[in-house]
């Protein structure tokens, strides 16, 4: 067998392990999109099991927290807005998160509960300061995203308030006997 034949057989060798390669990737892909889809989230919800601190304190609504950092200049701009926004929020629970016991220090006087939670805080492992966290009245997250400004803040508690409100039951007429029908 000459050189160039043995070259060009190796080349398309190549070939074929780098298609089946990509193909195997594609597959892995398609999969994982089905995943997130089958749950109905974005590829941002953080999964997670229920953190027992975030539970909401009258264990019915759902709770915004902005998750925050003692020295992230951001966090201290949006932290004023997010305590005003708290403020006018009904049916559903604000709390910020920290890990440090100086955000009390600089949240001092905002009508806002602050939990100091360096567990919580460890465990949520959300990649940006400052972040909103949606978390389920059992404390389980159901959303994350990350605030870059007072506008990206106000959008993301809009679409939190407004995505995930509960929605009251509808009675749609029908009686059972254990409510006295006949």
């Amino acid at each position: 067998m000459s050189f160039l034949v043995a070259v060009l057989v190796v080349t398309w060798l190549a070939i074929v392990v780098l298609a089946l390669a990509l193909a195997g990737l594609m597959r892995q892909v398609r999969d994982l999109a089905a995943a997130v889809r089958s749950r109905g989230r974005s590829p941002l919800v953080l999964r997670s099991d229920a953190i027992p601190s975030l539970r909401s304190t009258d264990g019915t609504s759902r709770t915004v927290l902005l998750v925050v950092d003692d020295v992230c200049t951001t966090c201290h701009l949006v932290a004023p807005e997010f305590t005003a926004l708290a403020r006018n929020a009904v049916g559903t629970e604000f709390r910020v998160l920290s890990y440090a016991e100086g955000t009390r220090a600089w949240l001092d006087g905002a009508d806002i509960v602050v939990d100091v939670d360096e567990e919580a805080y460890r465990r949520l492992n959300v990649p940006w300061r400052p972040a909103l966290v949606l978390v389920d009245a059992d404390g389980t997250v159901l959303e994350t995203k990350p605030v870059g400004s007072i506008e990206s803040l106000r959008r993301t508690v809009e679409e939190y308030t407004r995505k995930y409100q509960r929605l009251p039951a509808v009675d749609d007429g029908r009686r059972t006997a254990k409510d006295g029908a006949s």
